[in-house]
């Protein structure tokens, strides 16, 4: 998926702008060195649906997540960006 398909997704479902130029920029790095432990931490939180940055993360901000409905074109919606 391409970085902005990424972004578009991540502003649809209302992830904040933060954590998605982590996960559009140094996400990757940080799941490919897992002596870092940062994306195990994440999954043992077992609060988020999306991949927060270390600021949001460590102080503990979840963001709601907006999830596509009728009004967006259900899952349909994703294959309009």
């Amino acid at each position: 998926m391409s970085k902005e398909r990424d972004i578009l997704y991540g502003r649809h479902s209302l992830i904040p702008e933060c954590c998605i130029a982590f996960f559009v920029g140094p996400w990757n790095r940080y799941r490919m060195c897992e002596g870092s432990g940062y994306s195990q931490a994440i999954n043992d939180s077992e609060k988020y649906n999306y991949v927060p940055c270390p600021a949001c993360f460590y102080s503990g901000k979840v963001a709601k997540i907006k999830m596509c409905d009728d009004e967006c074109g259900g899952r349909k919606c994703w294959m309009d960006f």
